[in-house]
């Protein structure tokens, strides 16, 4: 890097295709070759291109920061003053003593404060202060540049804004470019629009606070081989750029501490270096809150504690709330003697130090996380010797794929799904193991002319799994307390000598129908118990080998387990017909029919597990197929017709239906009543009578329903009664008396998780959108004359945009518009606002239920009513400004960063509101007049923000659960000098300056 350019030879990545030049920046923009791009990892979600609006999330924190500067300026001017007035004492007594011999001297070091009113060059220890907002249109290089140590520059939160440039290619701009300095302090900054906000470049043991950094091009602050630094109290968002809102492409044990890290179009945070911590920081509204590279993700290769996030790339140390991809730990190379999990890519013998838990390197809470191995073997001819040490908790405890000549020995293996897999290996050899608490201990597939000598299992489903192996030799193996000894799926020519499988609980050697027949294995010398193996010479009991399929040729109960199958058509059965009483348990009628005589069920299973019903045809049974206090059961392609209930689930957990078609029902094609985890799809539920209903879901929670088709039945398409959670879309009903019909406790707009299903009614489902799949697209558009728009249906807006822009022109005028959704849901799929009220008075919105825009309303003229409007998972929900007498009344609020946004407005009302899990409850920004209540915020950041705010009044009004604040006063609004008044009834979590709260004992500050 140059001084005349600040440029950076490291660095040239641009915004579509980040990827560093030189150096190694993994994870900044293009992923290396071994890690899914996102678009694999989250289907159907695209990084936005648009750089995201985050103008007013953090205004009340930039007001608060500012003040806290200047009260800091006076304390230093005071300091200053006092210390003039000392120097004037000591001058003044100095010169009224008489003279003598001996002359005592005392030096009072005077803080020099240098003022910065535009972009500069600091090269000189000190404290610099910026005294107004400065704005540059500098094409490259830095606003701002420091070039010495022992510097304190105060920002006040005055703005440094700069021009761009707008593309991620050099060259680029820097509000704050620090290099090779030590002991410098940041505070108090406010910088947007530069390439990157922050820069520092080789810097170590320095501090950036308090400040506010936004909508920078490539990132808000990166940091190149500095360590020891510490971000705290600072707002960073809107980068549009794959490097994030902070990019650490070298050195590291940074400090992140009660940073908000927001509003990124790709990533909140990029990791490329190890011993950073994050503390008490909060990501969010990110597409990926952090990525990390290779080791810089692992476990322990830095600190992520008290903070939240959402979602993380290859950052196990973070323990976020959705997803987790963990690190691809066999990206690690090892060295001879091994210390940690990784991948062996080289010939050579390797010696474990000590035990390894893979719940070190990977985050517990992801449920990817156990998929990685422990230790890979990719090269030929290895020898991994773990010197009794332990490998535990791993997918995979060793894993080897299609090498040569692998030798494993001494090692200890516990809680792994797979203790050794050998796969494709020519040549492995394992001896002098253990291994424990696995689901396969010792695996083995297609492996060849190998031995496994002194190797003992325990407590484990298979102990030895093999099959298509070929020339193995089992030599002094010791198998007990195992599900299967050993379980011979297939394979040739192995050998079995000396060795013990006994007292495993349901086999000792077990074969499978292929191969319990089989002459080339070779079985002596070895204490058995219990086989079905015919060659399973030597052992104690022998059990009937394995039938693949068993044939019925009439009704049956089933009591053992396995796979039946149905050779011919039944008919005019009265009672039930197939009985199933055991688990692990597949019936197909392969095609074929059973027929009834309008008495009890066809097919019924009740108090079973992993059961499958396949291919029948079923037809004149009160009940088709009825699975109840069951888990696990398989219901596929069944065809069901004059029946009374088509497919009956009660009290069952993890069904499947699939492609049932059940049509000609009197009751119900599909009942569900105490469902849960289950996936029902793709199913048709037809021309059912008078009173029946397509599909019934009754206390059932936490299902997939998709795909659906129930049509022409005589009552509801799908009916919905004390079920949540659930999550249901792409659904089609038409032709039913209601489509789509919701008991009060399960309509509510976030009862379940709905998306967009077809068809024309519905009752209460107000969480549904209800679409004709030819008019999915509303009409939305500019209002300049009064209207009344009365919605429908649901409509879907995709576009991104305003839906409702109402204003006035020099001819016409929105005033008095109405949009009344008539309780419709508008779903936005790509954001945007929903409606604008430019200048138009009087302009009323009611009976929305309004989901998923960036912002739902914003109002600039007097007048305005929003009334009985629900808003779920928006940024911004409703927002006023310059609006005189408006009217919020009984809208519910929930998911939400910003609840009720009222600024510069005067004597309006506020009552009987609710908002859930909203930032910023209600936020009161200048303006007067105000009557606050009854209203209630629940689980947030702050309930109540009244800033300089005056003559408003608060009754009856909860603001409770607030992490930071129940209510919180700035400037003017603070003491009874502003009017403010409490008429009594209120509660808060907390007050934050609020003097005048005073009749409400629960919420004085």
């Amino acid at each position: 890097m140059t001084d005349a350019d600040n440029s950076d030879p490291h660095i040239d990545i641009s915004e579509d295709n980040a990827t560093p030049t030189q150096g190694t920046i993994p994870n900044a923009g293009e992923r290396q070759n071994n890690l899914p791009p996102l678009e694999n990892i989250i289907p159907g979600v695209t990084p936005p291109k648009a750089q995201p609006n985050i103008d007013q999330q953090e205004e009340e924190r930039k007001r608060r920061l500012k003040k806290r500067h200047n009260e800091m300026l006076i304390g230093i001017a005071a300091v200053i003053v006092v210390i003039l007035v000392a120097g004037a004492l000591v001058a003044t007594a100095s010169h009224k003593a008489p003279a003598t011999s001996t002359m005592s001297t005392t030096t009072i070091n005077v803080t020099k404060l240098t003022s910065i009113t535009n972009c500069t060059v600091i090269d000189k220890p000190g404290t610099y202060y910026i005294t107004k907002p400065i704005s540059t249109s500098i094409k490259k290089g830095a606003c701002i540049t420091i070039n010495a140590s022992d510097v304190t520059l105060v920002g006040n939160l005055n703005m440094i804004k700069g021009s761009g440039p707008y593309v991620g290619i050099p060259p680029f701009t820097y509000a704050i470019y620090a290099k090779n300095v030590h002991n410098v302090s940041l505070q108090g900054l406010n910088l947007s629009s530069f390439s990157y906000g922050v820069y520092f470049y080789g810097v170590s043991n320095s501090t950036l606070t308090a400040s506010y950094i936004a909508k920078q091009t490539m990132s808000d602050i990166l940091m190149n081989d500095s360590r020891m630094n510490k971000i705290a109290n600072t707002t960073l968002g809107g980068v549009a750029s794959k490097q994030g809102n902070i990019y650490i492409y070298s050195g590291g044990s940074n400090l992140f501490s009660n940073d908000l890290i927001n509003n990124s179009a790709y990533y909140g945070a990029v990791i490329n270096s190890t011993g950073n911590k994050f503390y008490k920081d909060n990501f969010t509204d990110n597409t990926v809150d952090l990525i990390c590279n290779l080791t810089a993700g692992l476990r322990n290769a830095n600190n992520f504690s008290s903070s939240t996030c959402h979602s993380s790339e290859y950052c196990a140390f973070a323990q976020c709330s959705n997803v987790n991809i963990p690190p691809a730990i066999s990206n690690v190379i090892l060295g001879k003697t091994i210390t940690e999990c990784g991948n062996i890519n080289a010939s050579g013998t390797y010696t474990l130090s000590s035990g390894l838990n893979l719940m070190n390197y990977v985050n517990v809470s992801n449920p990817l996380s156990k998929g990685d191995a422990c230790i890979t073997v990719t090269s030929p001819n290895v020898h991994l010797n773990c010197k009794g040490n332990a490998i535990d908790n791993a997918m995979y405890g060793i894993y080897e794929n299609g090498v040569y000549n692998i030798t494993v020995s001494n090692c200890m293996l516990n809680n792994d799904t797979y203790g050794i897999y050998i796969n494709n290996t020519q040549v492995p050899y394992v001896y002098n193991s253990t291994i424990a608490n696995s689901v396969y201990g010792l695996y083995l597939h297609g492996a060849n002319t190998g031995s496994i000598s002194n190797v003992s299992v325990s407590n484990s489903t298979y102990g030895i799994y093999t099959n298509a192996s070929t020339a193995i030799t089992y030599y002094r193996f010791n198998l007990k307390g195992n599900d299967y000894g050993i379980y011979f799926a297939g394979g040739s020519g192995s050998t079995f000598s000396s060795g013990y499988t006994e007292n495993n609980k349901r086999s000792d050697l077990y074969c499978t129908a292929s191969t319990y027949n089989s002459t080339s294995n070779l079985f002596e010398n070895t204490g058995c118990g219990v086989t079905d193996c015919n060659w399973g010479a030597g052992c104690t009991s022998k059990a009937l080998p394995p039938i693949s399929v068993y044939p019925l040729s009439g009704c049956y109960n089933i009591t053992y387990p396995g796979s039946y199958v149905l050779t011919k058509n039944l008919i005019n059965y009265t009672s039930r017909c197939i009985n199933i009483k055991a688990d692990n348990v597949s019936f197909s009628c392969n095609g074929h029919s059973i027929g009834g005589a309008y008495g009890s069920s066809a097919i019924y299973a009740n108090g079973v597990n992993n059961v499958s019903i396949s291919n029948c045809g079923i037809e004149k049974f009160a009940a088709g197929i009825v699975v109840s206090n069951s888990s696990d059961a398989k219901i596929q392609y069944n065809n069901i017709t004059n029946v009374y209930t088509g497919v009956v689930l009660v009290n069952d957990t993890n069904p499947q239906v699939t492609g049932q078609n059940v049509t000609t029902f009197s009751s119900g094609g599909i009942y569900m009543n105490r469902v849960s985890n289950g996936i029902v799809t793709s199913n048709i539920e037809l021309d059912g009578s008078a009173n029946a209903t397509g599909m019934l879901v009754l206390n059932s929670s936490n299902n997939l329903i998709a795909y659906n088709n129930a049509t022409r039945n005589g009552k509801y398409g799908i009916l919905f009664s004390n079920s949540i959670g659930n999550n249901v879309f792409n659904n089609s009903a038409y032709g039913n008396a209601v489509d789509y019909y919701c008991s009060p406790g399960t309509g509510g707009i976030y009862a379940q998780r709905g998306g967009v299903n077809f068809g024309n009614t519905k009752h209460d489902c107000i969480w549904l959108v209800e679409l004709n799949p030819l008019t999915i697209a509303p009409k939305c558009y500019a209002i300049s004359s009064g209207a009344s728009i009365l919605m429908t249906s649901d409509m879907l807006y995709p576009y991104g945009a305003t839906c409702f822009n109402i204003y006035n022109t020099k001819n016409t005028s929105g005033n008095n518009t109405i949009i009344n959704c008539n309780y419709h849901t508008m779903l936005a799929s790509n954001g945007g606002a929903f409606v604008n009220i430019k200048n138009s008075s009087n302009v009323k919105v009611i009976d929305c239920y309004i989901k998923n825009f960036t912002t739902a309303i914003t109002a600039s003229a007097g007048y305005p009513t929003f009334m009985n409007d629900t808003i779920v998972s928006v940024n911004n929900s409703i927002s006023i400004e310059n609006a005189n007498y408006s009217t919020i009344l009984n809208d519910t609020i929930m998911n939400a960063s910003h609840g009720i946004m009222i600024s510069k407005s005067n004597y309006g009302k506020v009552e009987k509101n609710k908002m859930i899990n909203t930032s910023i409850a209600l936020e009161v920004s200048g303006g007067q007049g105000f009557e606050i209540q009854n209203n209630t915020a629940n689980r947030g950041v702050i309930g109540a923000y009244i800033i300089n705010s005056t003559l408003d009044s608060f009754a009856n009004n909860k603001f409770l659960n607030m992490s930071e604040y129940g209510i919180d006063c700035t400037l003017f609004a603070q003491n009874a000098s502003s009017l403010n008044k409490d008429l009594g009834g209120n509660a808060c979590s907390s007050n934050n300056a609020c003097y005048w709260m005073t009749a409400s004992p629960n919420c004085k500050a």
